[in-house]
């Protein structure tokens, strides 16, 4: 599962219901279903614009930023730092993940009434197994690898701490070290992109609750177990 400290994606796309009777079901359905698509797939049509009071802009925004957390988690999970890192490394990160999410699969729905200010929403995840495949490929890996290893003869790959950002301060060396050995991990995902596939899925209730301030809003905690399903981190 992913690490939780990344996950805090969503409380933009929060705004606007009202509570009216029987509909309530239909938009807190709505609700959640709008925001994976436009956090995961970067999708948000008009009724869910219209729904929650949000602009092209905001989800655009919010696309954007899940991204960047998910690029930045990818560096996390490979051991690497991501102080100063290079715009152009971290944009191939966050196309890898662009084009990974476009498999991405889930379910909402049905909704039930807990009490007057909270929804229960079933939601169905089946994880993503991209990284499992990449991990499995030790022969491809090695491959990539060994001309960086070459290239940076001189460094101890195994004794070197790269998640420490003081690290790249030392030498530039460091920091192309880095950009060439990312880039080698996205080849590595990407070679078995087209083979991905979706797990079991695993089922998560969602609560949505009246805000004080007058709006439905998704339980963060159950959110971030949703996020966490979605892709597969052995």
């Amino acid at each position: 599962m992913k690490k939780l400290p990344v996950l805090c994606l969503t409380l933009a796309l929060l705004l606007g219901l009202s509570a009216c009777g029987e509909e309530e079901q239909d938009s807190v359905i709505d609700l959640v279903q709008g925001n994976l698509d436009a956090v995961y797939i970067g999708v948000a049509d008009d009724s869910y614009k219209e729904l929650t009071g949000q602009t092209a802009e905001d989800c655009a925004d919010a696309y954007r930023n899940n991204l960047e957390r998910e690029a930045r988690f990818f560096l996390d999970y490979y051991g690497y730092s991501g102080e100063g890192l290079e715009d152009e490394t971290l944009r191939q990160v966050e196309l890898l993940y662009e084009d990974l999410y476009q498999k991405a699969v889930y379910t909402v729905g049905p909704s039930a009434r807990l009490d007057d200010k909270t929804q229960a929403v079933k939601v169905e995840v089946s994880p993503l197994d991209l990284f499992r495949l990449a991990a499995e490929d030790t022969e491809l890996r090695e491959e990539l690898f060994a001309p960086i290893r070459q290239k940076y003869y001189w460094m101890n790959f195994e004794c070197t701490d790269w998640s420490d950002p003081d690290l790249y301060s030392r030498s530039p060396y460091y920091a192309q070290c880095r950009a060439d050995s990312v880039a080698a991990l996205v080849s590595l995902c990407r070679a078995h992109l087209d083979e991905v596939s979706a797990g079991d899925p695993q089922t998560v209730v969602v609560q949505v609750y009246w805000h004080d301030y007058g709006y439905w809003a998704i339980n963060d905690v159950d959110w971030r177990t949703v996020d966490g399903l979605m892709i597969e981190y052995p």
